[in-house]
């Protein structure tokens, strides 16, 4: 073994002892990044979605930071399946938050910590406007999913992702976008979609999944039914299905309970800002500060969602 390869695998064998599953993918590939991007507009036809995806993208690249980058370095951590539970006249309402939205400050001091040691004498610098799980598929460390979420072996879909340009020499590899092969003949995940994104295999309608509305303030199309709400932001459907998180969702929920006075408060519709209490409340358990104003909107489709389900 080389010594780059010696010094990217030490590096490696660090995170994840300590419960960090990483890869490292050389950072020439960017270039093939790039043509995936520029190809977008070829292969999608939801012309004002895809200018703001590839607009995202050339904005940050190349990347303005101060090293020469030698290769991407991917993170995963797992995001325990979570739920907020509301009170209203005597009665909980549990509603499920997919992975991904919440911010665990305690891994994320974790993951810094054992990064900055494990990476000692070299530079990191967040990844910005890339896919994350385009690059954590790319290094090997992920699968896409029919319904074009990345799964991994530890944690199914119920996982962080964290990618950094770094300057740490690794070996020149890389892996084919890869799906899961049991996707070829599962469609659990495309019956349980609630809007019908899920279609034409290993491509989805981006701007048909639930997610995309729910976390923006626009209204919601006239075509979503009511019964799609059911979240406090983005959709489950398809991962609570999938047979790949069944061990995953077996587990216990990290749940946020909120008294009839916050549920309220969360509900009220003329609401510009929450009160600092809530506003804390809600952070402390993980949500980001960009999400706030659309949780009692969703809040509200979700709990008429189920009380038409009574």
């Amino acid at each position: 073994m080389n010594q780059k390869n010696i010094i990217s695998t030490d590096i490696l064998n660090q995170l994840k002892s300590s419960g960090f599953p990483a890869a490292f993918l050389p950072y020439h590939f960017i270039t093939q990044i790039t043509e995936i991007y520029d190809d977008l507009p070829t292969r999608r036809t939801s012309t004002a979605f895809i200018e703001n995806v590839m607009k995202r993208f050339h904005n940050h690249q190349p990347p303005d930071i101060s090293f020469e980058p030698l290769s991407f370095l991917i993170v995963t951590y797992p995001s325990e399946p979570s739920q907020v539970v509301l009170n209203e006249n005597g009665k909980q309402t549990t509603i499920p938050i997919p992975p991904t939205y919440l911010d665990d400050a305690e891994q994320s001091q974790k993951l810094n910590d054992v990064l900055k040691s494990a990476v000692q004498g070299y530079q990191t610098a967040h990844a910005k406007g890339i896919s994350q799980k385009l690059l954590a598929v790319y290094s090997g460390l992920g699968k896409y999913g029919r319904n074009n979420i990345c799964y991994t072996n530890e944690f199914g879909s119920f996982f962080n992702l964290r990618a950094y340009y770094t300057n740490i020499p690794c070996e020149d590899t890389s892996y084919p976008i890869a799906f899961l092969d049991s996707c070829e003949s599962c469609e659990l995940c495309k019956q349980n979609c609630p809007t019908g994104a899920i279609d034409q295999y290993p491509v989805i309608n981006a701007e048909k999944c639930l997610t995309l509305h729910n976390e923006n303030k626009q209204s919601f199309p006239d075509w979503i039914p009511q019964s799609s709400h059911h979240t406090l932001i983005g959709c489950l459907r398809c991962q609570e299905i999938c047979p790949h998180n069944k061990p995953i969702l077996a587990k216990s929920r990290h749940t946020l309970d909120l008294n009839e006075s916050e549920t309220q408060t969360l509900l009220s519709s003329n609401l510009e800002a929450y009160p600092i209490e809530l506003t804390q409340k809600l952070k402390q358990f993980g949500f980001y500060e960009f999400m706030l104003p659309v949780l009692g909107r969703n809040a509200r489709m979700a709990l008429l969602n189920n009380h038409n389900g009574e």
